[in-house]
């Protein structure tokens, strides 16, 4: 299953991409997350290595995340493996204006045994979850961009 989203940001593009691979304030944006091991490499940098452990519901998924492509501020590529699922995703952040980033997203799921199921069954639900964290990650840099906005006031 492949498919694409996109979100429009109310933040300079190269503070939407410092923002997005600062592992320390992940959890500001994706609630789910518990837990972060840093297992290679440096946030940002091609073949930088962690192992995310969100909880969805009452399940819990841990997960290894792998950069595997790094062109900041304009783009980042990951791979996340976890239990039957293989995703590979690609971020595009495009200045817009000075203040304004569009955030062009690409992901594809292969899945193995239940999760194929479910990606069968339930399409629509990965999408939804991919759209929901852009809109937290939208929320979370528009409010950083503000007090940053504050401060050089």
């Amino acid at each position: 299953m492949k498919y694409e989203l996109e979100i429009c940001i109310s933040a300079p593009r190269p503070s939407v991409a410092k923002l997005f691979i600062d592992q320390s304030r992940l959890a500001e944006w994706q609630p789910s997350l518990r837990d972060l091991n840093w297992l290679q490499g440096s946030p940002g940098e091609a073949g930088a290595k962690c192992e995310l452990t969100h909880k969805i519901g009452k399940r819990t998924v841990v997960m290894t995340e792998t950069v595997r492509e790094s062109n900041l501020p304009a783009r980042i590529s990951y791979v996340y493996e976890a239990k039957g699922v293989w995703n590979p995703v690609d971020n595009h952040f495009e200045e817009i204006s000075p203040d304004e980033t569009r955030w062009r997203f690409k992901t594809e799921f292969q899945c193995k045994g239940v999760m194929r199921i479910m990606s069968l069954l339930m399409p629509g639900a990965f999408k939804k979850e991919s759209r929901r964290h852009m809109q937290e990650f939208k929320a979370f840099a528009e409010r950083e961009a503000a007090k940053e906005a504050i401060v050089q006031t």
